[in-house]
């Protein structure tokens, strides 16, 4: 399975890559230029793309703009998502809404809870 996932920043990945043998990638044959930084490894049989956003609606909209997404079977959007604002607590909806790409909603889950 081919499985794009989304940080705002470096910091939110850094357990990832300390993890997983990450290395910055670029898609062949892409002709858009890319602001973005975009790193890869294969996780057991899946192969993952890690896409750096920058932080911000705006920032996601357009860097998801910048890599070919229809060639990932599925795409995870990770990180902070609010998460430092202390109202939040578990069970809590959050909703995200990014121009061109729609709304989401996500149930706030405590860490290591499924």
């Amino acid at each position: 399975m081919r499985i794009l996932v989304t940080f705002a920043i470096k910091a939110e990945f850094s357990q990832w890559s300390s993890r997983h043998p990450f290395v910055p990638y670029e898609f062949e044959n892409w002709e858009r230029r890319r602001e973005f930084d975009l790193f890869k490894a294969n996780i057991g049989p899946n192969e993952v793309t890690v896409l750096l956003t920058g932080m911000g609606g705006e920032n996601a909209a357009h860097a998801m703009l910048s890599i070919p997404a229809e060639v990932h079977d599925i795409c995870i959007c990770s990180g902070l998502a609010g998460s430092l604002d202390i109202a939040l607590k578990p069970g809590d909806v959050v909703e995200l809404g990014i121009d061109y790409l729609g709304v989401a909603r996500q149930n706030v889950k405590a860490y290591g809870n499924s």
